[in-house]
């Protein structure tokens, strides 16, 4: 939602450079230096409260780690 947003022209977003170099490079976003380097984007899940979690929801949640750690 964020890049959509700055992609419309309504502001700011913190985006990883990967996410949008296409955008970066045609020209419809432009790369801001900031002083501060942003914190650390942490992510947390959720299930219902049961003591051990559905082995979809296990699976679900491997998947994201896996995800999230190829863009690192």
């Amino acid at each position: 939602m964020a890049k959509a947003a700055a992609l419309k022209g309504l502001g700011y977003a913190i985006l990883p450079i990967h996410a949008c170099q296409e955008h970066i490079d045609n020209g419809s976003l432009i790369n801001i230096k900031l002083d501060h380097e942003p914190e650390d984007l942490v992510l947390y899940a959720f299930y219902a409260g049961r003591k051990y979690p559905l082995e979809k929801v296990k699976v679900f949640l491997e998947f994201l780690k896996s995800k999230c750690a190829t863009l690192q």
